[in-house]
């Protein structure tokens, strides 16, 4: 099945609402939890004909791999599951872009965990209504508006795709390096 063939159906107890985004073997999709009325991110893995075994034996033990995972700074796994051929991850749906990560809005607690600061650029992505579940009114930003700090961003930002480089580039400055 096409991945735009998978919206409004049901995975488990959770309906697909729209895709967020595809990669070579899996689309990211935005879904309803039905049984607690959440919203959650699920990525499905989609194989290619005769790998099918193979391939859902290797990300059933991805899923087991992340699931003993316990850090802040890991995206958890909320449930694994397989229908219809198709491999799944369930995760928490992450509904900011930062938009302005540097090494001045990076703080560190006592016991060393990495705290972002500075939420005033960033990026809500709404929900399928348009609206956000925890924000109703407008930031006062336009969509097409340039924002963070110019010398931590990445050259995509302002395509509004990936902002990878915005972490390598405050990385490098914490450890004493010029950002690329």
């Amino acid at each position: 099945m096409m991945p735009e063939e998978m919206v409004g159906q049901l995975l488990g107890h959770y309906q697909l609402l729209r895709a967020l985004g595809y990669g070579g073997s899996a689309t990211v999709f935005l879904a309803q939890d039905i049984h607690l009325q959440r919203e959650v991110a699920i990525k499905v893995f989609m194989p290619r004909d005769g790998y099918t075994q193979d391939f859902l034996h290797r990300f059933a033990r991805e899923a087991r791999v992340l699931a003993q995972l316990d850090h802040p700074h890991i995206l958890p796994v909320y449930e694994y599951g397989e229908q219809d051929g198709n491999a799944y991850l369930v995760m928490p749906h992450m509904a900011l872009i930062h938009r302005d990560i540097k090494p001045g809005n990076m703080l560190f607690k006592a016991d060393g965990t990495l705290m972002l600061s500075d939420f005033g650029l960033v990026k809500v992505l709404s929900g399928e209504d348009g609206k956000t579940p925890f924000l109703n009114e407008a930031s006062g930003m336009t969509t097409h508006a340039l924002t963070g700090t110019p010398d931590y961003m990445a050259p995509e930002q302002i395509t509004g795709k990936r902002y990878l480089r915005a972490w390598h580039c405050a990385l490098r400055d914490a450890d004493g390096l010029a950002p690329l």
